[in-house]
């Protein structure tokens, strides 16, 4: 049995509102089905392949509108433990190799 996890779904709306897409589109693009996507918006649970796949779906609206590629840890909201989007000053912001 797979674990089901807790989807930050504000995080997955505003990401979709970014690539400006809808259910539908993130489904074809995840490859799972529309019931899937849309299970995962009401209930904000869904296992880790699910996670996954919206995360691919979504970096290829977000490549194809000009932005950056999210994370899928991004996507789960966190219980009981800090937010792991932890921010920092951007003067901080450094690569881990120079």
């Amino acid at each position: 049995m797979l674990q089901e996890l807790k989807v930050d779904v504000a995080e997955v709306r505003a990401q979709m509102g970014r690539a400006n897409i809808s259910q539908n589109r993130l489904a074809e693009l995840s490859g799972v089905h529309r019931n899937t996507v849309a299970k995962i918006l009401k209930n904000e649970t869904a296992d880790l392949e699910s996670i996954a796949a919206l995360a691919r779906g979504l970096n290829e609206a977000l490549r194809a509108a000009g932005y950056r590629e999210i994370n899928p840890i991004d996507l789960l909201k966190p219980i009981g433990f800090p937010s792991p989007q932890i921010g920092a000053p951007a003067a901080m912001r450094q690569p881990a190799y120079s």
